[in-house]
């Protein structure tokens, strides 16, 4: 086997790994559905509203609690050119990939796959506005929802922009993609604009 085929080989095996840990159960419920939902809006409270943009908490947090790094060729696959990491938490519904965009986009992203799509409209405001009020001052405006095309997918998206202080204000969006058999959601704090 030749180098190339070799790193390809290995690629494809991380990948098909990824997937079976990120995959819903095949059965899940309206009530498994719900839990499920509850326990993405934890994951993201934890890192993405908590911890986030606190990069080195972030990683001492996913070193405690034994996440599996992203190899640079997935984080890459993620986010493009643009500079980050990224692990896998595994949760009682199943996985959550966990991405760190680095400056000049500072972003804190959780994905994770559902069987069923999943009401996250309602539960991301409620989710943002209980953290919103542990930040004095803070404000926060949820904008019109759109439908965005990526790849000729369809995908809804819900944004809503906290400001901090008069100079400084964050993206915050909720995004749901349909992709056959399983909806993909992804739940985004941005700082320095998207």
């Amino acid at each position: 086997m030749q180098v190339g085929q070799w790193r390809f080989c290995v690629f494809y095996v991380a990948i098909v790994s990824l997937i079976v840990h990120l995959a819903p159960p095949a059965s899940a419920g309206p009530a498994q559905n719900d839990a499920a939902t509850e326990e993405l809006m934890q994951v993201f409270n934890d890192i993405c509203l908590r911890k986030f943009p606190d990069d080195a908490k972030i990683a001492i947090y996913a070193e405690e609690r034994h996440f599996t790094p992203l190899s640079r060729d997935m984080v890459a696959k993620m986010l493009g050119k643009d500079p980050g990491v990224g692990w896998i938490q595994k949760g009682g519904f199943g996985g959550y990939v966990i991405t760190i965009e680095q400056p000049p986009f500072h972003t804190c992203a959780i994905r994770k796959q559902f069987a069923q799509s999943p009401d996250i409209h309602e539960r991301f405001a409620g989710t943002l506005e209980t953290w919103r009020t542990s930040r004095p001052g803070a404000k926060i405006a949820e904008r019109p929802g759109q439908s965005a095309a990526v790849g000729g997918i369809v995908s809804q998206v819900y944004p809503f922009e906290m400001s901090v202080s008069s100079n400084r204000s964050e993206s915050l969006m909720a995004i749901i993609t349909p992709r056959g058999d399983i909806t993909e959601v992804r739940l985004v704090r941005a700082i320095g604009g998207l």
